[in-house]
């Protein structure tokens, strides 16, 4: 008895809906695939970042890793405020000191291509550099190490800190709605609210042009080129006799003309 071809014994050669469903399936996860790695090329960087994007308000740390000698450096810039100096005056302090030595760097610079990153403040700290999040960790948790009760508060292109019981923030609050909560955990449907809007888009056009293409081309491509029923195909093992064209009629020799 002669078996059937490769491609017909598996699972979803036997229906065009199963076909239709996993050629669907396949293309979908090629496309998620090359736009993930399209736009986080450092894949290790972006496992470690997991944790982060679900709890951001987590790596505000007063205690991190070279806070002591950074608070050294701090306090000395702060004896130059009067004793009866206000939180104002103590916010901007700190917010001052953090610009002096942390300069302004795009995370695609500074993580191998990455569009985003949540840094330790300990690792902005000995880099000294970082964009607005990481900025804004490492402000509010020096302002913790001070007694002021700052958190994280950001929306879908900005991150700053946010002074608690009071109007103050460092690093330029957004006027209008945020993605955060009051603790500066993530409100993730204020998030995805916050993505379809135009702001967040114009925001993103210092990312490199050629990143944009790339990215756009990694949602259509495995539509162009996968094929899984041509691979089905191919992967046929190769019968070394062929079945005959119809059952009971005999083969013509090859040595007929």
């Amino acid at each position: 008895m002669t078996r059937p071809p490769f491609d017909a014994r598996l699972p979803f050669r036997q229906s065009p809906g199963a076909r239709k469903a996993v050629s669907l399936t396949v293309r979908l996860a090629a496309s998620l695939a090359l736009l993930v790695v399209s736009l986080f090329p450092n894949l290790p960087r972006l496992v470690e970042q997991f944790p982060r994007i679900l709890h951001p308000e987590r790596l505000v740390d007063p205690h991190f890793p070279g806070s002591d000698r950074a608070l050294e450096q701090l306090q000395a810039e702060l004896a130059g405020l009067p004793q009866d100096a206000t939180l104002k005056s103590r916010v901007k302090a700190v917010e001052a000191f953090v610009k002096k030595h942390v300069s302004y760097e795009t995370d695609w610079n500074l993580f191998y291509g990455n569009l985003h990153d949540w840094p330790t403040p300990a690792e902005v700290w000995q880099r000294k550099s970082d964009d607005c999040d990481g900025i804004a960790i490492l402000s509010a948790s020096l302002l913790q190490r001070l007694g002021v009760d700052a958190t994280l508060e950001y929306n879908a292109f900005h991150c700053w800190t946010k002074i608690r019981q009071s109007q103050l923030s460092v690093g330029g609050a957004v006027k209008g709605p945020t993605s955060s909560r009051e603790d500066g955990s993530v409100d993730w449907l204020s998030l995805a609210q916050d993505l379809f809007k135009a702001r967040t888009w114009t925001e993103g056009l210092s990312f490199p042009i050629w990143r944009l293409v790339l990215s756009a081309l990694a949602v259509p491509i495995p539509w162009l080129v996968l094929r899984p029923r041509r691979l089905a195909k191919r992967l046929e093992p190769q019968t070394l006799k062929k079945r005959d064209p119809l059952p009971g009629v005999p083969r013509a020799s090859s040595s007929a003309r």
